[in-house]
């Protein structure tokens, strides 16, 4: 059977599942959808996505003339709206297609927003489906079919018609060659192919006035984000935003105290979250360049051509890259691909101060697999990494806010950080990861159950001064001890009762 990589944020894949719907050939595709753009969300876009959005659906409209489609408001986020078309094709498979169908219209032609759940609420409907409860594993299939994906020899490209592991088709080439060649009756496309431009690409930030600089920033906008930003707060705010910036340009021509001042705490700023800084001018003493390279900027560029602007600006992306995947790796826990212990105590006393100036509540969970020495014992040490990896996809799975931290504390304890929730809200939370847990039906013969469980304990604090993060970790070890005490398979918190 035909793969085909799609997402539903590509123009390109609603316009070849229009044709292999209309060509009647769905027995013959199996659809894997990805998600391309995980932080895209339908109302938060800049100029340059609408701009990219108006050139595909210029394409599509010469391309497909035969295809209704329209300019939606932005990019959507398609993680809630994929995450149901799996589901839907696990445990209603005959309504799959058709599902797919009207979500792909909703918001291709119709502008509709498929992140709202009314919406997708709608379209159930018009299959004949109501409530459809979504698993974890639906999650876990689409991150499947995206890692294959991007580890594939598809160049990034969407849509990805495979045939078999080295026969495969990239973009969307003319109507006739694309049937033809998923119907098997040429041996490969013979029209260019077009594929979606939308793609995770380098966010730049831009401070300064830039409108003298109009041939840099067009040739710059080929392969980057621009992002323009007004001042210190709004940088910082982008910082912590989902998509934050990878290299920050400032320009100030002339350098007077004042720029000097602001740009010592771009400096510190940048450092601080591990981003570098280029600053142009045209009048910068050999000592103030001296005291902002101490401070943390990465290089100043005065006078030079737009080519080796571009060229320095490339190299220190490509070094910020190499050193976010070194940091990256000093943080992750190799066999579960949660974040480490190293990490989970960074984050706990970061989230607390942040706590104590926002006199929001923080809590933790702490979690620990039952009797699973005895698993271990019966079935082997690699099947107890098999199990860890599999606990560790159920607590991810469960993980939507920015901001909250899945961890790998030590052995088969795991451990959650919930900034700004309160008790209720962490046992809310503590109560759905064990029933998915216990869902996934993990054989273990030494469990009451017969299946694996696993037990939680929670502290959850509004910030005290007496407090520091080893009385949160001392609490939570506390309740999971009382957890355990009380049977295993169950929550506690200092505010709940045996």
């Amino acid at each position: 059977m035909i793969r085909i990589y799609a997402d539903l944020n590509c123009p390109f894949c609603y316009a070849l599942s229009e044709w292999i719907d209309e060509a009647g050939i769905n027995d013959q595709v199996d659809w894997c959808l990805v998600d391309h753009k995980p932080s895209a969300y339908f109302e938060d876009h800049h100029a340059q996505t609408l701009i990219e959005l108006t050139e595909e659906i210029f394409v599509i409209r010469q391309r497909a003339s035969d295809i209704q489609i329209r300019l939606p408001q932005g990019r959507t986020n398609v993680r809630k709206a994929e995450r149901l078309l799996c589901q839907v094709k696990t445990s209603h498979p005959t309504s799959f297609l058709p599902l797919k169908q009207h979500i792909y219209r909703a918001y291709w032609a119709e502008d509709c927003n498929i992140e709202d759940d009314l919406v997708l609420q709608q379209l159930l409907k018009k299959v004949g489906l109501n409530n459809v409860g979504i698993s974890p594993q639906s999650s876990e299939q689409i991150a499947h079919w995206t890692r294959e994906w991007e580890e594939g020899p598809f160049d990034r490209r969407l849509p990805a018609i495979q045939r078999s592991e080295n026969d495969f088709s990239l973009g969307l080439a003319s109507k006739n060659d694309t049937l033809r060649y998923i119907q098997g009756q040429s041996g490969k496309v013979s029209e260019s192919t077009l594929s979606c431009q939308y793609q995770i690409r380098p966010q730049v930030a831009i401070i300064g006035d830039w409108a003298s600089f109009w041939d840099f920033t067009k040739t710059l906008r080929h392969h980057n984000d621009l992002i323009f930003q007004q001042d210190l707060h709004t940088l910082d705010k982008h910082f912590k935003s989902s998509t934050p910036p990878e290299i920050v340009l400032i320009n100030y021509l002339k350098i007077d105290l004042k720029a000097m001042d602001a740009l010592q705490e771009f400096c510190r700023l940048c450092e601080q979250h591990h981003c570098p800084l280029l600053l142009f001018t045209d009048s910068l003493t050999e000592t103030q360049e001296l005291t902002l390279l101490q401070l943390g900027c990465s290089d100043v560029i005065s006078q030079k051509s737009v080519e080796y602007a571009v060229l320095k600006i490339n190299r220190l992306l490509k070094n910020k890259s190499i050193f976010d995947q070194l940091r990256a790796s000093s943080l992750i826990d190799s066999l579960t691909q949660l974040n480490n212990r190293r990490s989970f105590i960074s984050t706990l006393e970061k989230e607390w101060a942040s706590s104590a100036r926002s006199k929001q509540p923080l809590s933790l969970l702490m979690l620990d697999i039952d009797h699973f020495k005895a698993f271990n014992d019966h079935f082997g040490h690699l099947a107890g990494d098999g199990c860890l990896r599999q606990v560790a996809g159920i607590i991810k799975s469960q993980i939507h806010r920015l901001g909250d931290m899945a961890c790998r504390y030590g052995g088969e304890e795991f451990a959650v950080i919930l900034p700004n929730t309160d008790a209720q809200g962490a046992q809310a939370l503590a109560e759905e990861i064990l029933n998915n847990i216990r869902q996934a039906q993990i054989a273990n013969p030494m469990s009451e159950l017969k299946i694996l469980t696993a037990s939680i304990g929670i502290s959850s604090f509004y910030y005290q001064s007496e407090v520091n993060t080893n009385g949160l970790i001392e609490v939570a070890d506390q309740q999971l001890y009382r957890a355990k005490s009380a049977g295993r398979n169950r929550v506690r918190s200092q505010h709940c009762p045996d």
